[in-house]
Formats: C-alpha cells, structure tokens, sequence
C-alpha cells in the first residue's frame, strides 16, 4: 500500500467529520509521519467568459512516489473533489518525469 492510498482514506474522512478548530488535515498526516510536500496551483482558463474551464488543482507528492490530489473550480473554491491516490511512476519510458510535473 502507497501512503497516498492512506492519506486519501484519512483526508476524505477528515472532510466528512467537518472539523472547525483543532488540527488541520494536513497536521493529522504530518503527525502520522507521512512526509510529503503540499502544492496549490490554478490552471489558466481557455476564454475571457466566467466559466472559463479554470480550476484548482492541490497535490500531495509523497515520498514513496506516490500522489494524492482533488480538484475544484476555480469560481467554487470550497467544492472540492474527494481525494484520489496515484500510484508511483515506475516505468520511465511511459511518462517522462516531466510529463507529470505541474
């Protein structure tokens, strides 16, 4: 098992519990000792429009190679998706390490 497997179980029950105060998320996997780096970034939009097709993308890299992340729009930051575990690259001739950075 990945530890982005069990950091999306922790993370999506934590979102369900709806926790105002005390530990965040992310405090609950560093205490758990998953080492892990925390990225937030927003894709550009395809038109000037409102719905331009923008959304946030926050990504947890682990140290195993393994990922998790979830999605929102950018106009509905607090409607995220649940989070979602990838399992680690392993074969450098079907993804070069640049095809996954973002």
């Amino acid at each position: 098992m990945f530890d982005a497997e069990i950091a999306t179980t922790l993370l999506n029950r934590w979102e369900r519990m709806r926790r105002t105060e005390g530990v965040s998320a992310l405090e609950l996997l560093r205490e758990g000792k998953l080492a892990f780096r925390h990225h937030v970034c927003t894709t550009a939009g395809m038109s000037d429009t409102q719905d331009s097709g923008a959304f946030d993308i926050e990504l947890l890299t682990f140290d195993d190679g393994s990922t998790a992340l979830r999605l929102s729009t950018g106009a509905h930051l607090a409607a995220w998706t649940r989070w979602v575990a990838i399992d680690p690259v392993t074969d450098e001739a079907q993804a070069p390490r640049y095809a996954i950075d973002l």
